[in-house]
């Protein structure tokens, strides 16, 4: 039988706070996080004033265990982000079996702040050895592997890199686990904190990064007509999917490859178009549906079933 995949509860930690009520908040207010940040090359001393919207170190909370000191920035505000997610799904961990629960992370560049503290040590401070835990901080699968032992998870903790959808990949194949028959319950989400002077580098010298404004909110226009770029920033979202229906119902998702337009542009605009028509077959298939809050609030919601008991 086709198991149904859930989302019991979202967590959230992002340049406009933490939690998903404060940040949903934030956005009716149309609140913006972008302000100016300057990075600068060790090496040269130059430096690049861009846009950008930051989560700031003093909104870290300690990781339980001693485990602060030995993770990345990345990986930390993934178990904070986690960590809502589990509150606002209710779940009581004490009651659930470790063995059937997992995490499912996303990053683009991974580690990248610890990653270029370390070249500074070799070859800017021309020091002999990183520290020794550089290794731990930089790994790619950190986020899923300190979601896996802070929670005591046993079941599947994997990280996947597919740049700007690999958050959307962690929580479509933390939805495969569960629909067949892995894990029960599942962390999944993306995580990322790129801002530091190689990453916006590769970024600007790409030409993809938008001018500051005079306004900084006003540099990130992604639907107008005048938009001249991207605007980075630092997050982690985490959604706790189950197969008992709480918040919204998963019935499929697509992941697909352009193929050659990577090399030849010519051909992006004929390859996306044929994506988004084999997108739209699919997702006609396996649409998403979303169950009404109201529903959850009033708890007329039957485990394990995507209807609502209610008339609404």
């Amino acid at each position: 039988m086709r198991r149904r995949v859930v989302v019991t509860g979202m967590g959230v930690v992002c340049p406009l706070g933490g939690g998903v009520d404060e940040v949903w908040d934030a956005l009716m207010r149309g609140t913006s996080a972008i302000r100016p940040l300057r990075v600068t090359n060790a090496a040269s001393g130059s430096s690049l004033t861009i846009p950008a919207a930051s989560v700031p170190d003093s909104a870290l909370k300690p990781l339980p265990k001693g485990l602060s000191f030995v993770a990345d920035k990345f990986a930390r505000l993934a178990v904070m982000a986690s960590a809502d997610a589990i509150a606002h799904a209710l779940i009581d961990m004490s009651a659930e079996d470790r063995d059937r629960m997992g995490a499912s992370t996303g990053s683009c560049m991974n580690g990248i702040l610890e990653t270029e503290v370390g070249f500074e040590q070799i070859f800017i401070r021309q020091r002999p050895k990183v520290h020794p835990f550089t290794l731990i901080r930089t790994m790619p699968n950190g986020p899923a592997a300190y979601i896996a032992h802070v929670f005591g998870l046993s079941g599947p903790a994997l990280h996947y890199s597919t740049t700007c959808s690999s958050s959307s990949v962690a929580i479509g194949e933390a939805a495969r686990s569960i629909r067949h028959g892995y894990a029960d319950l599942m962390i999944a989400g993306g995580t990322e904190t790129l801002l530091t002077y190689s990453a916006v580098n590769c970024w600007h010298s790409a030409g993809l990064l938008a001018d500051l404004d005079e306004d900084p909110a006003q540099s990130c226009r992604p639907f107008d007509a005048r938009r001249n770029g991207a605007v980075l920033g630092e997050a982690s979202y985490r959604d706790f999917q189950t197969f008992a229906a709480v918040c919204a119902q998963l019935e499929g998702g697509v992941v697909l490859n352009i193929g050659s337009a990577v090399i030849m542009p010519a051909v992006v605009s004929a390859s996306c178009a044929h994506i988004m028509h084999r997108q739209e077959k699919l997702y006609e298939k396996y649409p998403i549906r979303t169950i009404s809050s109201t529903c959850h609030d009033r708890g007329c919601l039957r485990p394990n079933d995507g209807q609502s008991a209610c008339s609404e």
